[in-house]
C-alpha cells in the first residue's frame, strides 16, 4: 500500500534523501507528530547529514520542549558543522539548558576554532 504524500511518514522518509532533507525538515516545522520529531532528531544527529539539512532540522525542533529535543540540542553542540553548533548554542541559551550543557559549551570555547 502506498503512503499518501500528505502523510507524515512520506515527509519523514524524505528526511533520508540528501537532496530533499532540508526542504523536508522545513516542511515539518511545528509538527507534533512523533515520527516527524524523531526523524528531525535523527537528521540533526546524523554526522553524515549536510549542514543545511541538519540546521533546518534543528530550527524545525524549536517549538518542541520534550527531553528528547533538549538532549538533541545539547548533542548538536558536537556537530561536525559550525553552523549547526552555532544554532545549538543559541538554542541551549533560549531553552535554559546551560547547566546541562556546561561541559560541551566549555569544550567549544576552549577548542573550537569557530569560537
Amino acid at each position: 500500500m502506498r503512503v499518501p504524500n500528505d502523510h507524515p511518514l512520506a515527509r519523514t522518509y524524505a528526511l533520508r534523501d540528501p537532496l530533499a532533507a532540508a526542504a523536508a525538515a522545513e516542511s515539518l516545522r511545528g509538527s507534533t507528530d512523533v515520527a516527524a520529531l524523531e526523524g528531525l532528531v535523527e537528521l540533526v544527529l546524523n554526522p553524515e547529514a549536510g549542514a543545511t539539512a541538519a540546521a533546518a532540522a534543528l530550527r524545525s525542533l524549536a517549538h518542541d520542549e520534550s527531553p528528547l529535543t533538549g538532549d538533541t540540542v545539547i548533542r548538536a553542540l558536537g556537530s561536525p558543522h559550525p553552523s549547526v553548533r552555532t544554532l545549538a548554542v543559541q538554542d541551549v541559551v533560549r531553552r535554559g539548558l546551560i547547566p546541562e550543557a556546561t561541559t560541551a559549551l566549555g569544550r567549544l570555547l576552549a577548542t573550537d576554532p569557530f569560537w
